[in-house]
């Protein structure tokens, strides 16, 4: 039997490739890796599971494919299956090396393509550790290698990619499009930021614009192009102190938005201030993502930021708004939020709120108040009452626990508390201070520390 171009025969269960077919069909493929075969052999429904899987509950997969590929002179098989977690589905490859089993989760890979094409470059990595092959880095300009960022790595990883594409095509294709990859240095980095600056656009944006040219060249280096450093580093980007947004709803606030808002806008605003989701969290919200009886929200992974799923608590008075709305929309969408159509007088899912929004701020007075700082506000208020920075950490989706702590601010009522604490001595309130003369004052008399004074 022949697999490709290269001769193989069975003996037993086993498939074995002579040695000499092996060495002429490197040869002829410049000793490059054999390209995988995505032939699918079989599907399996099910994995035999072991005690420990048995223990924990066991575990459910969805379809299992197999997959042909040469590696150490042998036709060997590899898998790619979905196995369902506490975190959702995650897709897993299985393979083996020199007969050891090798299985590793792909947390990143959200289709079966992506599965298959991390197996692929698992079993390539092997391949070339077993037979010392070195790769000649390929060679590629900055516009070129654009649409393998985006098509590899934005789109399908990304729900943001097209500000991805926004930032590519106005900015950074025009500035570094003619450049091999290799030809990029930090001198060009700092001339783009330059440029950028005297176009008068906020460092902010420069920000983001660093960002997608730092990932890009990362992700040049780690798929073998031709570029051995990053030059885009750390000390590149501005400080976010100096652009980070600082407001906090206030209750009075509050109070006065609530009196303005739509009526279809009203529980989303209350949905935002009691669980600290963000806009697009929030209008796509089903039904089923909602038990009631449980009081809890499941916001799914492919809805979050952090592509990870999570619970969130009902508060009571989230709680009311949402069985006010379950009685008003019973049967008409499966979306939670929906406002009535003038046109039609149909109830329609709410797409965008961002004009709703500003209208009934700018009715309440409230200047300068974004949708998503109704997130910041939320934060704010769990810390202020209490609440463990994990515990807000996770209700709020971040990744990382610096994340939250920059998204949470003391308000000036906590930050003259805290001012307060220095007045504390020893576990006890310490008097006051004279300013005229540095004693400490009380009820009857003025009392000096011990300390020794000197006249020059």
């Amino acid at each position: 039997m022949r697999s490709g171009n290269l001769a193989s025969y069975k003996i037993g269960s086993r498939t074995k490739v002579g040695e000499k077919d092996l060495e002429e069909f490197l040869a002829r493929h410049k000793r490059k890796t054999p390209t995988v075969e995505l032939n699918i052999q079989y599907e399996l429904t099910n994995l035999r599971q072991s005690p420990n899987d048995r223990a924990k509950g066991g575990f459910k997969l969805a379809k299992v494919r197999a997959f042909t590929f040469v590696q150490n002179g042998e036709l060997s098989h590899g898998t790619v299956y979905q196995r369902k977690t506490e975190k959702g589905k995650r897709w897993c490859i299985n393979f083996q090396v020199k007969g050891k089993r090798v299985r590793k989760v792909i947390p990143l890979a959200q289709t079966e393509e992506e599965a298959r094409i991390a197996l692929q470059q698992e079993i390539r990595k092997s391949f070339e550790r077993e037979y010392s092959i070195k790769r000649t880095p390929e060679r590629a300009k900055f516009n070129e290698f654009e649409d393998v960022y985006l098509t590899n790595h934005a789109k399908p990883k990304k729900r943001s990619w097209r500000s991805d594409e926004k930032y590519l095509n106005a900015q950074l294709v025009p500035f570094f499009g003619e450049m091999e990859l290799s030809e990029i240095t930090p001198l060009h980095v700092r001339q783009f930021i330059v440029k950028r600056q005297k176009d008068g656009v906020r460092n902010s944006t420069i920000n983001r614009e660093l960002t997608v040219l730092k990932k890009m060249l990362s992700l040049a280096m780690e798929w073998g192009y031709n570029l051995t450093k990053n030059p885009v580093t750390k000390g590149d980007f501005f400080s976010e102190e100096e652009f980070r947004r600082d407001n906090v709803l206030s209750y009075e606030e509050e109070t006065r938005l609530f009196h303005e808002v739509a009526p279809h806008l009203r529980p989303i605003v209350t949905c935002a201030l009691f669980t600290g989701m963000r806009v697009s969290e929030i209008l796509g919200l089903k039904w089923e993502d909602i038990d009631l009886k449980k009081r809890q929200i499941v916001v799914k992974a492919e809805s979050s930021k952090s592509r990870k799923q999570r619970v969130i608590p009902i508060s009571d008075t989230l709680l009311f708004e949402l069985r006010k709305l379950r009685r008003l929309n019973a049967g008409s969408s499966h979306f939670v939020f929906l406002y009535e159509d003038q046109k039609t007088g149909k109830p329609r899912a709410v797409k965008t709120i961002r004009r709703a929004f500003e209208n009934a701020c700018r009715r309440a007075g409230i200047k300068d108040l974004h949708f998503h700082d109704l997130k910041h506000t939320a934060g704010t208020r769990l810390i202020e009452n209490g609440a463990d920075p994990i515990s807000v950490k996770d209700i709020l989706g971040h990744a990382k626990l610096e994340t939250t702590e920059i998204y949470l601010h003391s308000s000036l009522k906590r930050m003259h508390e805290a001012v307060r604490l220095l007045d504390n001595r020893g576990g006890k309130k310490k008097k006051a201070m004279s300013p005229e003369c540095h004693g400490f004052f009380t009820k009857k008399k003025v009392v000096f520390p011990n300390v020794l004074f000197s006249v020059n």
